[in-house]
């Protein structure tokens, strides 16, 4: 477009051509590059500024020509005026006509009566923000006199800020059905649905969490939720799925569904009876479930008897061989724990036997006494050495092994290769013990073979041991002989061993069904380090086992669980089967595992618009060990997708006092979700009281009195709730009948789970494996395939200690042992916990007991002796560290800093200087000497041989 007569008369200085394209116009300078002004807004101003040297034009701030006369420069406005106008309004008139066609979508998103959900306001943000041109112009549209809808206003606002559109959208709906569904939801139950479950029902995102606390309504709400949806018309019943873990759970559900008109044909499923007509439906017909997989004990005879019928496969016999006399239990280095008290913490934890049925005290010895055992070589474990030592100084010496057949000695020294010994050993005085049993060997003349633990370390332990015997025997003059054992798990199937090789292949199979890992990819992940040599070892033995089970399932033509979740996670998932819910709804979802999530997620996303809504609370997550896995719910946004939480903060069932300890107790784990509960019942005292007595069935009986008197005559329920089933009392009936009042009965903390009683008695809050926490600890092997343990320190066992608490109306009695305090105990105790309990009783015992003077590790627990009672190490046999009690008090034990010995009991002010001849006795009066009275050790027993004769005449007044 060259320039017309009416600009080409204006001859101004510098300008040598000026063209108008589409876009706006481009001047070309006679010297230099052209400059290019597109065609702003209709608002933009365009401005003619005189100067010296002629007029220039500006628009929208940016010189644009100058040195113009001023009737050129008006000319030129005129033009870009003109074109400009024209511009926009081809434009912005077809964007107006779209604008126009899509209000009557946005009028139907304005006024609809239902929630409007995260997918769906994607989706209409997508449609509606190709219309962001026009609504980004209404000035120019003004000023051009173009007609814009009524309602752009609303759906830029609404473009905008989508989210706070949303929301002010979905509140006043849920004003508004809440309003409506009002006399529904006070009627449903006994009492009115609180706030937050009509929250839970109305709200209609694609994928809903309810947090539901303990006794917060969850099985009311999934049933409000379910008759909501078809009330509102959300949903035909046949388009509803009901999930739950239990047949019991599910039949709960159902039964209160249906008792509603208009909701028969909600389909109530357990996940296992979901999976089996999933396949029933694909394969034409109906799965039966192997009794294998349905009964623990018959699986778990099934194991043993296929271990004694696999023997006659040489592969598996090596590998079984291998696993009982190497790999039995995990065993780590003895010289990497952080000290010997902690060493031997661990062996009293795991009593570490051997095959032979002996007590053994550090795992380089068990390797020893396997190897020995397993090649048929006789020995004798501790045995009494053949020749007289006990001293004063020194009790009776007993070396690690003898060979009677071959007449040799063995003994192993905790050192490596720097002679270096374990954490917290005194290596002078260990060193001096060592010299000193050699000597005696070469004084006596017995033969002495030493192993140590670098050996074991490096791998080579039982390879010198064998070498050490040859040259023996060589040495003797008699042939080194061997007998290998052809079925090593004879030996051990009375010993507890057995069970625990045996039940870690059952919880092996059962976890491994249900994970995703394959033999192949655990094997690939496999290092060098002892303990994955024992993973590699367990997987030769499992995986013969494995085919056996997989074999008996293929003949008798049934499944098991864990394959059924799996098979019918894959007919979903590859279209074969074709789900029609609209709405699937999950209890329970804290228990949840990743197969059977990942079947709920196939399920949802087979069917457009599916939504997902789960009940649960990770405060309650407490079956790990089954292949649960609690991130599912700490972390369910990352695992679905977009959610709308909803907390039921209202509990029905407990009071504000045992609301406040139990929900600060679970939430001092810093992984689980922040949540507040109120309660319906509320009380004027503390209602959690510990009770600590060292006989565990007075403190009951204490426990039952005190309820029978806050029962005030009333009949009322009472729950003995433990860790372990091994807590049960001996004879529940005879307390039943000591207390008529009373509805007495007993669960495992785990078995209460959905339960209630008036007051609830916790037993056995003590310290160890059977303790509250319990100690015990899951084997590695199987650690490899359960979900990521938490980093928090008994993060599950807190969760479950919070089961505990939360099955209780009204009140609850922790049953504990002075001196054996669980850690529980001790922070309800110490850190202001709204908690009764003998402050004076529980503090001493808590806060003052006794570390064994040996290990350092151990607590010192009194015990009866011969002649009388005395102070021994609680990991005794694997610390023989001990005390006197005090002669003064015989309340405490005595303790040493080395110079004097002093008792225990902060009411007691008994000191005496320590024995310098023996070190562990104090000097006392000894009345009944052979010359009169005199001061001697304690240790005097008047036998110069076998007791110290430290003596200090007695000062004459």
């Amino acid at each position: 477009f060259r320039m017309n007569n009416r600009l080409g008369r204006a001859l101004w200085s510098g300008i040598s051509r000026i063209d108008i394209t589409k876009e706006g116009i481009v001047i070309k300078p006679l010297l230099g590059k052209s400059r290019v002004c597109v065609f702003s807004t209709i608002s933009t101003p365009v401005l003619i500024s005189p100067t010296l040297l002629g007029s220039r034009l500006v628009v929208g701030g940016e010189v644009i020509a100058q040195r113009l006369s001023f009737a050129a420069a008006s000319d030129l406005v005129e033009v870009y005026r003109d074109h400009r106008e024209s511009y926009w309004r081809q434009k912005l008139m077809p964007a107006i006509e779209a604008v126009n066609a899509a209000m009557v979508p946005f009028m139907a998103l304005q006024k609809r009566n239902r929630y409007l959900r995260a997918s769906e306001l994607n989706d209409a943000f997508h449609d509606f923000k190709l219309h962001t041109f026009v609504l980004t112009h209404l000035d120019d549209c003004a000023l051009l006199g173009l007609a814009v809808p009524d309602g752009v206003s609303e759906m830029k606002a609404f473009l905008d800020a989508p989210d706070a559109w949303r929301n002010t959208l979905n509140d006043r709906l849920l004003a508004v059905q809440e309003s409506h569904f009002s006399p529904l939801f006070d009627s449903l139950e006994s009492h009115p649905l609180t706030p937050q479950q009509r929250k839970a029902c109305i709200v209609d995102e694609d994928n809903i969490l309810v947090l539901a606390g303990a006794g917060t309504g969850k099985t009311s709400t999934m049933m409000a939720k379910a008759t909501y949806l078809v009330k509102a018309g959300l949903a035909k019943p046949n388009e509803i799925l009901m999930l739950a873990f239990a047949k019991k759970a599910r039949e709960e559900l159902e039964e209160r569904v249906f008792g509603i008109n208009g909701m028969e044909g909600v389909q109530a499923e357990t996940f296992h009876s979901l999976g089996c007509k999933i396949i029933g439906a694909v394969e034409g017909k109906r799965m039966a479930v192997s009794v294998l997989a349905q009964d623990d004990v018959k699986r778990s005879k099934f194991i043993d008897e296929g271990i004694e019928e696999l023997q006659a496969d040489r592969r598996f016999l090596h590998a079984l061989r291998e696993f009982f006399g190497n790999y039995l239990l995990p065993i780590p280095n003895d010289l990497q724990f952080k000290n010997f008290g902690e060493y031997l913490r661990y062996l009293k934890k795991h009593e570490i036997r051997s095959l032979n049925g002996d007590v053994v005290k550090s795992f380089a010895e068990l390797e020893i006494a396997n190897y020995l055992y397993m090649n048929g070589i006789e020995y004798i474990y501790e045995n009494k050495y053949e020749y007289e030592t006990a001293t004063a100084k020194h009790a009776q010496y007993r070396p690690d092994f003898y060979l009677p057949d071959l007449e040799v000695y063995i003994e192993h020294y905790g050192v490596d290769r720097n002679n270096n010994t374990a954490h917290g050993i005194d290596k002078k005085k260990y060193w001096k013990d060592i010299e000193w049993k050699r000597e005696l060997h070469r004084e006596h003349g017995t033969s002495l073979i030493e192993t140590y633990s670098y050996e074991r370390g490096e791998g080579n332990l039982l390879k010198f041991l064998e070498e050490r015997l040859r040259t023996h025997c060589e040495m003797r003059g008699v042939e080194f002989e061997t007998v290998i054992q052809e079925k090593p798990f004879d030996a051990i199937r009375d010993l507890g061993s057995y069970k625990v090789f045996s039940k870690l292949l059952n919880d092996f199979l059962t976890v491994f069904k249900g994970s995703p890992w394959t033999v192949r990819e655990l094997r690939n992940q496999l290092d060098g380090s002892w303990n994955d040599a024992r993973l590699g070892v367990f997987l030769h033995v499992f995986e013969v086992v494995r085919e056996r089970y997989e074999d008996a399932l293929e003949k008798s033509k049934t499944i098991d669980f864990n394959d059924m979740i799996k098979k019918a996670t894959a007919y979903v998932e590859n279209g074969e089967s074709k789900p029609a819910y609209r709405y699937i709804m999950v209890d329970e979802f804290q228990d949840i595992s990743p197969a059977r999530a990942a079947l709920v997620k196939a399920l949802r996303d087979k069917v457009p618009g599916c939504a997902l809504f789960c009940v649960g609370d990770d405060w309650q997550a407490i079956y790990r060990f089954t292949g649960s896995d609690v991130t599912l719910t700490t972390k369910f946004q990352e695992h679905f997708g977009h959610t709308e939480r909803v907390d039921l903060d209202k509990t029905f069932r407990f009071n504000n006092r045992i609301s406040d300890v139990a929900s600060r107790f679970v939430q001092t784990n810093p992984g689980q979700l922040r949540k507040t509960i109120c309660t319906h019942a509320n009380s004027e005292r503390t209602e959690i009281c510990i009770i600590s007595k060292p006989d565990r069935d007075a403190a009951l009986q204490q426990a039952l009195e005190e309820v029978v008197k806050r029962a005030a005559g009333n009949r009322v329920s009472v729950f003995l709730l433990a860790r372990f089933n091994d807590s049960k009392p001996d004879d529940l009936r005879q307390l039943q009948r000591e207390h008529p009042s009373l509805d007495i009965g007993f669960h495992s903390a785990h078995r209460s789970k959905g339960l209630e009683a008036d007051y609830v008695i916790l037993l056995d809050v003590i310290e160890g494996k059977k303790g509250f926490p319990s100690m015990m600890e899951t084997d590695p092997i199987l650690e490899r395939i359960l979900p990521t343990l938490e980093t928090f320190q008994f993060a599950e066992e807190r969760r479950l200690f919070y089961v505990a608490l939360t099955r209780a109306r009204n009140s609850v009695w922790l049953l504990t042992q002075p001196g054996k305090e669980s850690l529980f105990i001790s922070e309800l105790a110490q850190d202001g916990y709204d908690v009764n309990f003998d402050r004076d009783q529980l503090a001493e015992a808590v806060i003052s007991t006794v570390r064994c003077p040996t290990c350092l590790d151990g607590v010192l627990e009194r015990r009866q002796g011969k002649y009388k009672d005395f102070y021994g190490c609680s990991l005794y046999p694997y610390c023989d560290g001990m005390a006197e009690s005090c002669p003064v008090c015989d309340m405490a034990p005595l303790t040493t800093d080395g110079h004097q010995h002093r008792c225990a009991n902060p009411d007691c002010y008994f000191e005496a200087d320590t024995c310098t001849e023996c070190g562990t006795g104090y000097m006392k009066l000894i009345t009944k000497g052979p010359y009169g009275p005199f001061y001697g050790c304690s240790n005097w027993r008047g036998d110069m041989r076998t007791s110290c004769m430290r003596k200090r005449p007695v000062k004459q007044k």
